[in-house]
């Protein structure tokens, strides 16, 4: 039987604390708005397009209620405990 892969699946590191799964979370929220405002994406390995990205991505505005349900949803993350 051939195996084929389904799924290309990343694993967040299980030692985050809150205010790293904050940014992770407001960092892809940015990332889908820009995509959908129509920002053409970063081309990989070309150090100044990346540049380009970061400051697309820094122009998108969050609103508060956008940094409200991140933090939310950042709290209700199962993080490890110091």
């Amino acid at each position: 039987m051939t195996k084929i892969k389904f799924i290309n699946a990343r694993f967040a590191d299980p030692n985050e604390d809150e205010l790293a799964i904050k940014r992770r979370f407001e960092w892809h929220l940015r990332t889908l708005r820009a995509i959908r405002n129509g920002v053409s994406p970063k081309v990989p390995g070309d150090f100044e397009d990346e540049l380009r990205w970061n400051e697309d991505l820094f122009a998108i505005p969050l609103s508060e209620n956008d940094r409200s349900k991140v933090m939310r949803r950042a709290r209700g993350v199962p993080c490890a405990q110091p």
